[in-house]
């Protein structure tokens, strides 16, 4: 599964950078130790999440809700991360990857280690409502939760939320809606920097709009 390849391989490579001594090799080695032990919360919540889907199906032949969506979207983000560990396991050997591609590398493990990071949050608080709603009610109550499932809640808005844009930006949604997004919140954030400026500096500011992008 995407899971097993995504956690076997941050194995490898961590085990890989652990034993080199750049300061690079040192950042990759704690940020997948970040990763694997995201993993390793994420992923028996997931199957927990999984056996009890059938408990909120709005009938066996419309399998649909909220849980599902959340399990799937997360597959979707461990699809993302698996991608750019695999350019890391493929790049990591030769002086290239200190000089071409570590940095933009990094950056794009990192955001999507943040993201699979936000999300074991949310996880953790939607295995709670399934135990709090006794798996037969999928919407309950705000005003009557217990107060660790609401101070679960808070802990997960709290968590700053970048992490589930720029580079992660629209890994929930169909690749077609994802381009869509990207390069509309592109232009909002260039909208956002050019609002009350000059001509001049908007169009500087609209030719870099790719950095929102990356």
């Amino acid at each position: 599964s995407t899971y097993t390849q995504l956690r076997d391989l941050a194995d490898i490579n961590c085990t890989y950078f652990s034993r080199q001594k750049t300061d690079v090799c040192r950042r990759f080695e704690c940020l997948l130790i970040q990763l694997k032990h995201a993993l390793d919360i994420s992923v028996p919540l997931i199957r927990y999440l999984t056996d009890n889907f059938h408990h909120f199906d709005y009938s066996p032949e419309i399998k649909a809700h909220g849980y599902r969506s959340l399990v799937v979207a997360h597959g979707q983000a461990c699809v993302g991360t698996l991608d750019i560990l695999q350019q890391v396991d493929t790049k990591r050997v030769g002086l290239l990857f200190n000089l071409m591609y570590s940095s933009r590398l990094f950056q794009d493990l990192e955001s999507w280690t943040k993201a699979l990071i936000a999300m074991q949050r949310i996880l953790t608080l939607a295995v709670k409502m399934v135990d709090y709603s006794e798996k037969k009610v999928l919407y309950v109550d705000a005003d009557h939760v217990p107060l660790d499932i609401e101070l679960d809640y808070f802990k997960m808005v709290a968590f700053d939320s970048e992490y589930f844009f720029g580079r992660t930006c629209g890994f929930q949604f169909a690749p077609s809606m994802q381009k869509m997004l990207t390069f509309l919140l592109a232009g909002l954030a260039t909208f956002h920097e050019t609002y009350n400026r000059s001509i001049p500096y908007a169009a500087a500011s609209l030719a870099t709009a790719p950095k929102y992008i990356l």
